[in-house]
């Protein structure tokens, strides 16, 4: 493709196959539009896969206040997790 070439077509979308964007990843663009830390951004991340990996990964747009009490629940009870961490 020759970017001189008034003839030639520039796409500046995405492409047409292309595949939608996973959970983690759309996580990650919004926290770095946020400009938070890479410790921060990877932190959370790791918090929202143990979350799904708990639910047996079922989608956080699927669930609500049930499933993060009995997460947070969980991390209290058998994993000794702070409550500052549950903040």
């Amino acid at each position: 493709m020759d970017p001189c070439n008034p003839r030639e077509r520039i796409s500046l979308g995405p492409p047409a196959a292309s595949k939608p964007k996973g959970l983690f990843q759309v996580m990650r663009e919004k926290m770095r539009l946020a400009h938070m830390s890479q410790f921060t951004e990877k932190t959370y991340t790791h918090w929202a896969k143990r979350f799904v990996a708990f639910h047996r990964g079922k989608h956080p747009r699927e669930m609500g206040a049930e499933e993060i009490t009995q997460f947070l629940s969980y991390l209290a009870a058998y994993k000794n997790v702070s409550a500052a961490t549950q903040n």
